[in-house]
């Protein structure tokens, strides 16, 4: 697959005096999605054609709530019902395994796995501000930062050109990357700078993605489609639509919601916390030691020899 807008270095923090033409309207671009500080979005997924046909990622659904960095993202697979809550609460991934296919129960027995993750990623846990600004399907963005797509160094023979596009009037940004790579970017300056498509064209293959928006409400712009297709040596042999059924933005939402309390495992549920195990209690997590030595003194035997509680 082209790969070509990853791994590129960005240049958002740059001096903005240095900026070509248009990576000073790519900014303004990232600056629009950066103003999405928290909010609540229902969206589905439906590959319609690709390589994952006879898997997972045939018909997914999402509910994502998020607040600056933090991410609660609830995927259930329409197709092999299949369920999972996953969490990043800036310093933490938790993970609800809660999966409905027994095969799959049996190889992941722990109820919530729990550990560090480093750059604020985990799988298929992608920030909502990525959503049409990244030219590839949404079961991998959680690999990349709405940075990797935008106001990118290393570009040659840069053009930017007027045109109408979508019915709207928008600035083609076209670009060459050291690798070879094409890159074409529509943007809509009257829509807040919405990104309307984004493509990458290298030797043998082509993969874009296509966004229609809505405004919001607080004249958030956003997408409520975005087609992903990858061509290569001239056939489609990936096409992926997005639908957001739901947006709400720069919301309150209560912190708890990123908190493994907020997964609900059940007292005495087993967790495995940075491979290791330990044991939930209802408020916090305990070693294994710890929630035995708990639970003996809670258990200790009165003089007449019947259990009673352990004084609080």
């Amino acid at each position: 697959m082209l790969i070509a807008v990853i791994l590129c270095p960005s240049a958002a923090d740059a001096d903005k005096t240095q900026l070509s033409e248009g990576m000073k309207i790519e900014l303004k671009a990232l600056q629009s999605r950066m103003k999405l500080l928290s909010g609540r979005i229902q969206l589905s997924a439906v590959t319609t054609k690709g390589p994952h046909r006879l898997g997972a990622a045939i018909n997914l659904s999402f509910s994502i709530e998020f607040d600056r960095d933090n991410i609660r993202v609830h995927r259930t697979d329409n197709d092999f019902d299949v369920t999972q809550r996953r969490i990043f609460n800036g310093t933490e991934y938790l993970r609800d395994s809660g999966r409905k296919d027994e095969i799959i129960r049996i190889l992941d027995r722990d109820l919530v796995e729990v550990k560090r993750v480093s750059g604020g990623q985990a799988d298929d846990m992608f920030h909502p501000r990525i959503l049409g600004v990244y030219s590839q399907g949404i079961c991998v963005l959680d690999n990349f930062t709405i940075q990797d797509a935008l106001v990118v160094t290393g570009r040659t023979n840069e053009t930017v050109r007027t045109e109408q596009f979508d019915g709207q009037t928008v600035k083609h940004i076209s670009y060459r990357r050291s690798n070879g790579a094409l890159i074409d970017l529509w943007i809509a300056p009257d829509m807040d700078h919405s990104i309307l498509k984004i493509q990458a064209t290298g030797k043998t293959s082509r993969q874009s993605i296509h966004s229609r928006y809505k405004k919001y409400r607080g004249a958030i712009w956003y997408p409520k489609t975005v087609l992903f297709e990858y061509f290569s040596k001239g056939q489609l042999v990936e096409e992926e639509t997005v639908t957001v059924k739901f947006a709400e933005f720069n919301i309150k939402v209560e912190p708890v919601r990123f908190s493994l309390f907020s997964l609900g495992p059940k007292v005495g549920a087993r967790v495995n916390k940075n491979g290791r195990d330990m044991i939930w209690n209802g408020r916090m997590l305990l070693t294994i030691q710890e929630a035995g030595a708990r639970s003996r003194k809670k258990q200790r035997l009165s003089p007449d020899g019947k259990k009673t509680a352990a004084p609080k």
